[in-house]
Order: C-alpha cells, then sequence, then structure tokens
C-alpha cells in the first residue's frame, strides 16, 4: 500500500512539474529570456509576481488568491 501511495505522489509531482515548465518555456518564448523581465534579482515579493504574471496566461487557474481576499479563511484559528 505504500509503494503505490509512494508512486502515485510521484507521479503527481511529475504532472506538476512539467505543467510549470512548459508554461515557463512558453512564457520565454514570448517574453524572452528572464533577464529581459525586470527582475530585480534580490527575490522580492515583486520578483516573484513578475515571474507569475509572465507564466499566468498559460497555466490553467481557477482562482488567483493574490487579487482575490476571498481564498483564505477570515475567522479565527485554534491553536
Amino acid at each position: 500500500m505504500k509503494k503505490t501511495d509512494e508512486r502515485e505522489t510521484v507521479s503527481k509531482v511529475k504532472k506538476v512539474f512539467n505543467t510549470i515548465s512548459n508554461a515557463f518555456s512558453l512564457a520565454v518564448a514570448e517574453n524572452g529570456f528572464v533577464n529581459l523581465w525586470g527582475l530585480n534579482r534580490d527575490n522580492s515579493f515583486d520578483d516573484a509576481k513578475i515571474i507569475f504574471d509572465n507564466i499566468r496566461p498559460y497555466l490553467n487557474i481557477s482562482t488567483d488568491c493574490g487579487s482575490n481576499t476571498g481564498c483564505f479563511y477570515n475567522g479565527m484559528y485554534k491553536n
């Protein structure tokens, strides 16, 4: 049972990697190499947003929580 779960997890991770890799390749093909995207190279949120904005059109995203405040629970959490 454990081996089956492990293979399933590996398969899902490979699928996610391939999806992101393909989206990135398409973004580079359309927008040029990453060094032309205007990154600050300081590992900031702004850089992450620039990267995401460039690959977003090539991903099948149902909700973008970066611009949607309804993605997260607003109530109290218990420790």
